[in-house]
């Protein structure tokens, strides 16, 4: 693991040899007979209400969401209202993130010894995403059930987790997915240029992609790509690049790849781990910052220094460019901090955007203005005068 332009990398290594280890093999798996299950939802003073209860009533620890060292679910038992019979495989939370599914909901796939159906706890929704269901069948998965009631399954083999959120992971984790030899030379780029503004978009990203194109790298966008597709990506090159996020999880479906992460500060252990597990070349490069704008927590758009992102990956990009990366960043801060007020009814966005946004407005802020506008005004209308004190007219394009 390299760092460039990272203050502190240093005390980040001694951060993480300290605080997650990686271990040879798998864990444990235990099995348990008259198990009563609580189904997930939001918790109070928890992240989430849902456990697993032994026989006997306690609850059983290798079935919990843990993360850091802290668990995050609870509950008590309560009557049941259902019964399973069979052996389940109980495979812990149902997480729609796609990297949490990656390196959470497949954490537990590894036992899979005389099982007739698998069981999820699921906080947000019932049904499997159609990704994960592709990595289930892959790796042998039948049958999914996810219980909305208390239910008593007749027994369960609980395996404990093979990757626990920057804590601890199993070598034996990484070794569930097939991993064929490289075949594609060509170093690829992930964008996440086609993300929506306030999915943690990156300012002017596409900017960069006509010269990596020209310098033979391949440009994908997860997003626009299935299961099978993001498999073969990963599966195929060695080199890859790309803004750190859930799709750079992927690397876990490589052997010893050289990755290169551009970060806006300290990574994610989570990623150290990966880098560990699937022996990756890392190199984290601290190229992406906030631009001096409010923090808007993870809708947040980032703005690249292009020339530190340039030299890491190798190309060649126009000094002049970065201007309009900038003005680009904060036309996409503004556009979620008005997104952000009309989801909370607050006008205090529109003060915020006059503020941090200098220029021309954009027709589709005047747009968000007005909706913000019209949202908060109890007659349902806006008075010029109004308007006048939201953003202003429109620019004319």
């Amino acid at each position: 693991m390299r760092f460039q332009h990272l203050p502190g990398a240093e005390t980040l290594l001694e951060r993480y040899r300290s605080s997650c280890e990686i271990r040879p093999g798998l864990p444990e798996a235990e099995v348990h007979s008259e198990v009563l299950y609580t189904p997930a939802s939001r918790g109070v003073g928890i992240a989430y209400e849902g456990a697993l209860f032994d026989r006997n009533g306690a609850r059983i620890a290798a079935a919990d969401l843990v993360r850091e060292r802290r668990t995050l679910n609870g509950g008590a038992p309560v009557a049941e209202r259902a019964r399973v019979g069979g052996t389940g495989l109980y495979l812990g939370w149902l997480l729609p993130v796609y990297g949490h599914a990656l390196l959470e909901s497949l954490a537990r796939c590894w036992n899979q010894s005389a099982a007739d159906f698998a069981v999820y706890h699921a906080p947000r929704r019932k049904r499997v995403p159609a990704f994960l269901r592709a990595h289930l069948d892959r790796l042998g998965v039948g049958e999914v059930v996810v219980p909305t009631e208390p239910t008593r399954f007749e027994r369960l083999i609980v395996p404990w987790p093979a990757f626990e959120i920057r804590m601890r992971a199993y070598r034996g984790f990484a070794d569930l997915f097939p991993r064929p030899a490289a075949t594609d030379p060509r170093p690829v780029y992930v964008s996440r240029s086609r993300l929506a503004t306030d999915a943690r978009a990156v300012a002017g990203e596409a900017a960069l992609e006509p010269a990596l194109a020209a310098a033979g790298h391949r440009v994908v966008h997860p997003e626009t790509l299935s299961t099978a597709e993001q498999l073969e990506v990963f599966a195929s090159h060695r080199r890859y690049a790309g803004v750190i996020g859930s799709a750079m999880h992927n690397i876990l479906f490589n052997a010893a790849p050289e990755v290169v992460y551009l970060t806006d500060g300290e990574p994610n252990l989570n990623f150290l781990m990966c880098d560990e597990l699937v022996g990756a070349d890392s190199l984290y490069v601290s190229c992406l910052d906030h631009g001096e704008l409010p923090d808007l927590g993870r809708q947040m758009p980032l703005r690249p220094d292009l020339a530190r992102a340039a030299d890491a990956l190798g190309v060649s990009v126009d000094a002049g460019l970065q201007r309009s990366v900038d003005e680009r960043h904060r036309e996409m801060w503004a556009e979620v901090r008005l997104k952000q007020g009309l989801s909370a009814r607050d006008r205090s966005a529109l003060r915020d955007v006059r503020e941090h946004h200098s220029g021309p407005i954009a027709p589709r802020l005047a747009r968000l203005a007005r909706e913000l506008l019209l949202s908060t005004s109890r007659r349902g209308r806006i008075s010029p005068r109004s308007w006048a004190s939201g953003l202003g007219r429109p620019a004319r394009h």
